[in-house]
């Protein structure tokens, strides 16, 4: 299907860092096309035009808003995943034309997809087919664009397991199947208790392990009371429910205050600086436990609390996001960051809290210690990109299904996908799915193995 996208005229342009980013000549698009890259990248069908329709259409009245912060996100995601040999523009509002010389067209469709499938997921929370707006151009005429819709399956909703150019054969190995790219591993739930302790290998050359952080620093400590409190951390493997494939760990952290363990009411009454270095413990408790327990290849992501108390203080922040920039160095397309302890706190504030993570993370989630659909009121409108929260104890099959369509319906409605922690047993999960959850850690052997440092 030959669509013509119209440009807009654009009263400044974006901020210019490599890649380059150009500001088109709306006069004409042509030469403008041409400062871009390579002018045979049309011929060969390495130009594309990103759509954000989708995200646009979720935001509705919202978008006129919202849309700085988004093309803000969506350039930086761009620069980080285009390389050396991508160059991109925005048009209008919700357009980004990308140039891709020196690679094969269906490697620059891969990752022109890779980076929607993240937009999506960041500003909706899910990826659905009909957001998916991918165009290959085919010519420019004047001030219209004038491109090919590339139809997408199914497939193409899933992360790929590996973004090596499909039409490029590896050194002594047969060519890669072209349709490679849209292709997904996927575990079976028992296979990724079992495989816990590890993940498996692709062959890809890894670089080397960032230095972990000091540990001892952090934990134990001595509280502004006087009290000594320890931070430990457990790795829970995490499910996306509808195929049962792991996206990587949470980090399930316990604070003993002295001999007993803290629960979020209790945390929120410690001092913030101590609030702080619960946090900064657990995550050098987490990477420490990471990059022992690992073999193979990085996680793809890893969910990381974060206490508001931290967000909002200028100085404790700073130390926060140098290790949220180690976290990210051990995983493979980025980190979802969960704002804990935000029961009380004003809407103002939190929206803040959740802009300011936003750079640093994939997902923003916030996590809720009330299970009950009333508390998540108060979430509406902050930007999240899910809910999550531990499921009750002592429920029932048919209690447990109950309270967990509720709070999936609730959490949709004010935020997004519901993430379950610690189901169990783990059969459970079905029922999780069936209840509308998009995620869960699952408890058990898991964490009988692992331990808690």
């Amino acid at each position: 299907m030959t669509e013509t996208l119209k440009t807009r005229p654009e009263e400044e342009a974006p901020a210019s860092s490599a890649p380059p980013i150009l500001r088109l000549d709306q006069g004409n698009l042509a030469e403008a096309l041409d400062r871009l890259g390579d002018p045979a990248a049309l011929a060969a069908g390495l130009v594309n035009v990103i759509g954000l329709e989708g995200v646009a259409a979720r935001f509705g009245t919202r978008w006129s808003f919202r849309r700085d912060l988004v093309h803000e996100h969506v350039e930086r995601l761009m620069h980080r995943h285009l390389g050396e040999a991508g160059v991109f523009q925005r048009i209008g509002e919700m357009h980004y034309v990308v140039v891709q010389s020196g690679r094969s067209r269906l490697h620059a469709q891969a990752l022109c997809l890779r980076c929607l499938r993240e937009i999506l997921n960041h500003f909706i929370g899910e990826v659905r087919l009909p957001d998916m707006r991918l165009h290959e151009v085919t010519r420019v005429e004047g001030n219209e664009i004038i491109g090919q819709k590339v139809e997408l399956s199914a497939a193409a909703i899933s992360e790929p397991a590996t973004f090596a150019d499909p039409e490029t054969p590896e050194p002594e190995r047969s060519p890669a199947d072209p349709r490679a790219f849209v292709a997904q591993k996927t575990f079976a739930v028992s296979d990724d208790l079992e495989a816990s302790r590890s993940f498996a290998p692709r062959g890809q050359n890894r670089t080397p392990a960032s230095p972990l952080p000091a540990v001892a620093k952090w934990s134990p400590f001595v509280a502004s009371n006087g009290q000594t409190v320890r931070v430990s951390c457990a790795l829970e493997p995490v499910i996306k429910l509808d195929d049962s494939s792991r996206i990587g760990f949470r980090l399930a952290r316990r604070v003993l205050y002295p001999d007993r363990v803290l629960d979020g009411q209790a945390l929120r009454d410690l001092s913030r600086a101590d609030i702080a270095r619960v946090d900064y413990a657990t995550i050098a408790r987490g990477l420490e436990r990471l990059q022992t327990e690992k073999k193979g290849e990085d996680p793809a992501s890893l969910i990381v609390p974060v206490s508001f108390a931290t967000l909002s203080n200028q100085r404790t922040r700073e130390m926060l996001v140098g290790l949220l920039e180690q976290a990210r160095a051990e995983v493979r397309l980025g980190l979802v960051c969960e704002i804990c302890e935000i029961e009380g706190v004003p809407a103002s504030a939190l929206l803040t809290a959740v802009s300011m993570i936003r750079p640093f993370c994939v997902r923003v989630l916030a996590f809720a210690s009330d299970a009950r659909p009333a508390a998540l009121r108060s979430l509406k409108g902050m930007g999240l990109a899910g809910v999550s929260m531990d499921c009750p104890p002592g429920l029932g099959d048919a209690e447990f299904l109950n309270w967990a369509r509720e709070m999936s319906r609730a959490a949709r409605t004010v935020a997004g996908p519901l993430f379950l922690y610690r189901v169990q047993p783990v059969e459970r999960s079905v029922l999780a799915a069936l209840a509308g959850a998009s995620h869960a850690s699952l408890q058990g052997a898991t964490e009988t193995r692992l331990g808690t440092a």
